[in-house]
């Protein structure tokens, strides 16, 4: 499903989602095992920067929300906004993302959980072979089951992924100069302009 606020196509690079994939098993409780967590890492290619613009991310626990009326059974409903599971993702295994050593619940990253996730407020330029690593924690305030009785516990499947651009390195100048906000900048025609909009340092662009 598409995302009215995904970024539009461009001549330089090719829209992408770097995923993760993985699987939690949860406890054998009407609730999930405390800090069930699992961890994933993706590496970027070797000739291309990564520009992410936001995230995707959703779960096979998120159709299902239990609900405990008083004096009732269990009941099983749908929710609006997802939140079953929370993670931390780091840049080469020292650089935590995410401002602060909290995970991040996935309703605040993805969005409703099916689409595109929240648009990041600028965009965020990573170099050719970056390692990203993502830890995660089961958050689910339940456990689905395969059969009545608690029996048959479901493991909670997680895919998340970043979603942005893959610039190849050779075409890095012209796609930030296509930015509207890059682009008067770059009409100046001044040595090292981009240097104003990443830290990196990216040879004839940078110093």
């Amino acid at each position: 499903m598409s995302c009215p606020f995904q970024p539009v196509s461009s001549p330089y690079a090719d829209l992408y989602v770097w995923k993760s994939v993985v699987s939690i098993a949860p406890g054998t409780g009407v609730t999930p095992a405390a800090n069930s967590v699992a961890s994933d890492h993706i590496q970027f290619l070797g000739d291309s920067f990564f520009c992410l613009m936001g995230f995707m991310g959703s779960t096979n626990y998120d159709n299902f929300f239990a609900d405990y009326p008083t004096g009732g059974a269990a009941q099983i409903i749908a929710p609006r906004y997802p939140n079953n599971f929370s993670v931390l993702i780091t840049q080469n295994a020292d650089q935590n993302l995410m401002g602060s050593s909290a995970p991040m619940p996935q309703a605040c990253l993805c969005g409703n959980g099916y689409d595109e996730g929240n648009q990041l407020p600028f965009p965020m330029l990573w170099p050719p072979m970056t390692t990203i690593d993502f830890e995660y924690t089961m958050t689910a305030p339940f456990t689905l089951f395969t059969a009545t009785g608690l029996t048959g516990p479901i493991s909670l499947q997680i895919n998340f992924g970043l979603y942005g651009y893959n610039v190849p390195t050779s075409n890095l100048e012209a796609f930030l100069a296509s930015w509207p906000a890059m682009q008067r900048i770059a009409r100046t025609n001044r040595p090292l302009w981009a240097q104003q909009f990443t830290s990196i340092s990216i040879p004839g662009l940078t110093a």
